[in-house]
């Protein structure tokens, strides 16, 4: 019933009945394709060595990350295992649907799911007759994607029209997991001071932040690139009629390898991916408007960073792992002592020396653990400004009461920062 340059899909019945599609490898696929991977991986080099200009983009790391991509499809086990990783994304959106695997019926070279009954995302006529409302469907996609990229951090990296059904419910259902991105939560951060920068038209941010995700070396043309970018951003920002945020971000990145500038190969798909969903909204609506949908979002996005939920949690993870590092020092320092005593670590110091390292040793502990409460109390206030007026004690509120305490609290810390270090 389907067709693509690595596998089939059939229409199938499990033995209780149950309709489901299957997908199976076509026969010596990785063969050819590693072929292929060898052929242009010998061409990419001959590049390098005759077309001195083409290094700036670095042929032969483009053939790899295609090769890395290429093969990881070939796996419709991890193809199964990406599946269930967004039905755990969208469980609760009913608006997202994402096919069952069947594991028993699911090997390397074939991928047993739940048969999606609907029309694909560019069968409008389909669509038209089902009586779905294509600019609801096209705004639930966007949504959808801005989920997996900002707050998953995992997103289907080729979402074209043909890897998407609607559903006669009006719902959206995802296919073709073969193809993943990854953002860690670092570089979601990052993304979202940019796209954050995008939205308020803040040029100077967008660029400083572009920076940081960004892969720099000798060869590496920084000043052009700034330039080139401000020309991008300019065209964007003070037009009539601006194109969207989705290009001004994939022509940045294109930008960046003419100027010798890499990036990470999950933000150039992020890039696609972005490019892609765009065009996909467009196709279900032609009045579809990528910046307004991107601007809600991002706000929401940035909310949620700075909830006091999040900053507890945040503060619950790194408290963990300074207590554990505090729980092995005095073991390590022991260590050192002792092979200091058998003549293993050749320093010299006297009584006085010692005197002074452990003054300065107890005043940076003393700092480290201050500091862990302070910023444990700091959040710990901002939730109970939250809930002002809900909760008393003597007759005088929470916050007030978790304020005065931080604030003694960090006078002693800045008393304590204040002594000199050793000289």
């Amino acid at each position: 019933m389907a067709a693509g340059s690595l596998s089939q899909v059939h229409r199938a019945l499990l033995i209780d009945g149950t309709e489901v599609a299957v997908k199976v490898q076509r026969p010596e696929i990785e063969k050819i394709i590693r072929q292929d991977i060898h052929l242009l991986y010998y061409l990419s080099r001959l590049a390098e060595r005759f077309i001195p200009e083409w290094n700036i983009y670095r042929p032969t790391r483009i053939v790899k990350e295609f090769a890395d991509w290429t093969l990881r499809e070939l796996d419709f086990e991890a193809e199964g295992h990406h599946a269930e990783r967004f039905r755990a994304i969208f469980k609760e959106n009913p608006n997202i649907h994402i096919p069952r695997v069947y594991w028993e019926w699911t090997t390397k070279r074939v991928l047993t799911m739940t048969f999606s009954h609907g029309v694909k995302a560019d069968d409008l006529a389909g669509m038209e007759a089902l009586g779905i409302d294509r600019k609801r469907l096209a705004s639930i996609g966007v949504d959808a994607f801005f989920e997996q990229f900002l707050t998953a951090g995992f997103f289907h990296a080729d979402p074209h029209p043909g890897n998407f059904f609607a559903t006669p419910e009006g719902s959206l259902c995802l296919h073709d997991f073969g193809m993943v991105g990854y953002l860690d939560e670092e570089a979601r951060r990052i993304l979202l001071h940019v796209l954050l920068a995008f939205v308020k038209k803040d040029m100077e941010g967008f660029t400083k932040h572009f920076l940081r995700l960004a892969l720099i070396d000798e060869r590496s043309d920084v000043g052009g690139f700034k330039k080139d970018l401000s020309n991008i951003l300019s065209e964007f920002f003070y037009s009539p009629h601006p194109p969207s945020a989705a290009r001004a971000f994939f022509r940045a990145i294109n930008q960046g390898a003419r100027n010798g500038i890499r990036f990470p190969s999950d933000l150039a798909l992020f890039g696609k991916a972005i490019l892609t969903t765009e065009g996909m909204g467009l196709l279900l609506y032609p009045e579809f408007d990528f910046n307004r949908e991107l601007e809600p979002f991002v706000q929401k996005a940035w909310q949620a960073y700075w909830s006091p939920r999040r900053l507890l949690r945040s503060v619950e993870t790194d408290l963990f792992d300074r207590l554990e590092l505090l729980k092995g020092l005095p073991d390590r320092v022991e260590k050192v002592l002792i092979k200091l005593e058998r003549g293993e670590i050749g320093v010299k110091l006297d009584a006085g020396d010692l005197h002074g390292i452990k003054q300065e040793f107890d005043r940076q502990n003393d700092l480290r653990i201050l500091g862990l409460v302070l910023t444990a109390i700091s959040v710990v206030t901002l939730g109970l400004f939250y809930l002002e007026g809900k909760r008393l004690l003597f007759g005088l509120s929470l916050s007030h009461l978790s304020a005065a305490l931080w604030g003694v609290l960090f006078v002693w810390f800045l008393s304590r920062l204040r002594q000199a270090p050793l000289p």
